[in-house]
């Protein structure tokens, strides 16, 4: 299911809060993983989801083409958009606990 931040909403602590929020309802329904994917040339987001845990795991080279509907030559950071990178997170009690710990900012 994706979700997103609006970009003049971005900065603000939204997304963090989003994150705890869908945390907060996967612990309570037993899942034990996550997964989020976002473009190898979005490093906003890709460092977003480093700082909250995240690990990579796998790319999709070419994802955004234009087969896809993407249209071609679009570069973020000075980074053309091709491949998807998908990160993964444990949520065991334990690692939740240590987010929840470090979000009391």
């Amino acid at each position: 299911m994706p979700i997103a931040v609006a970009e003049p909403a971005q900065r603000r602590g939204h997304g963090r809060r989003l994150i705890d929020h869908v945390l907060r309802i996967l612990r309570d329904t037993e899942v034990a993983h996550l997964e989020v994917a976002t473009a190898t040339c979005d490093l906003t987001a890709l460092t977003f989801y480093l700082r909250l845990g995240f690990r990579p795991f796998r790319i999709d080279r070419d994802y955004f083409s234009p087969e896809r509907g993407y249209p071609p030559g679009v570069v973020d950071h000075g980074i053309l958009l091709r491949d998807r990178i998908w990160l993964d997170a444990s949520l065991s009690l334990a690692a939740l606990a240590r987010a929840e710990g470090e979000n009391t900012t």
